[in-house]
């Protein structure tokens, strides 16, 4: 790795702005969209849960981690609300089952906390929507059950 002493600094007099090349790895910044409302839906093709983060990257060679934490619920058991990640109309995960998939077995608990993280590359600089989609096998879902607080986090790392 490389050093640079120096015992003054001059002010630059002339040309404009003075460009520094983002640190490859570094968070460059983040962006984080907080809920306390919940999603009701019985949606069986992937819907929109209307939580979103937006992200207008610094750079085209940069990632995004998104991490996301909340709270989902099903009406009854052997419901299967599903879970994932949309970059636009682009699913981010699997195609059926994206980021994950929640099982009410008979006499269980008809509530979990889901969390996700993922590393995505847009190769844009233009703002950038994530938003969470979700869907089931049957009944209905809540995200953000209990009012509880929902968290979407981007965060830009150069690239």
């Amino acid at each position: 790795m490389s050093k640079i002493f120096v015992d003054t600094i001059e002010p630059k007099t002339s040309g404009g702005i003075i460009a520094i090349a983002p640190y490859s790895g570094g968070i460059l910044q983040v962006v984080q969209n907080t809920s306390t409302s919940a999603h009701t839906n019985t949606a069986t093709d992937w819907a929109s849960t209307g939580f979103s983060v937006t992200i207008t990257p610094k750079s085209a060679s940069s990632k995004i981690l998104l991490n996301i934490n909340a709270t989902v619920s099903a009406s009854a058991n052997a419901i299967q609300p599903r879970f994932s990640i949309f970059r636009g109309s682009t699913n981010l995960g699997e195609a059926g089952r994206g980021f994950g998939q929640i099982y009410i077995a008979s006499g269980g608990l008809n509530q979990s906390h889901v969390s996700t993280s993922f590393v995505d590359e847009p190769s844009t600089t233009s703002a950038t929507t994530y938003t969470v989609y979700m869907r089931t096998n049957s009944g209905t879902y809540v995200w953000g059950a209990d009012s509880g607080t929902q968290t979407f986090i981007a965060q830009e790392i150069g690239g």
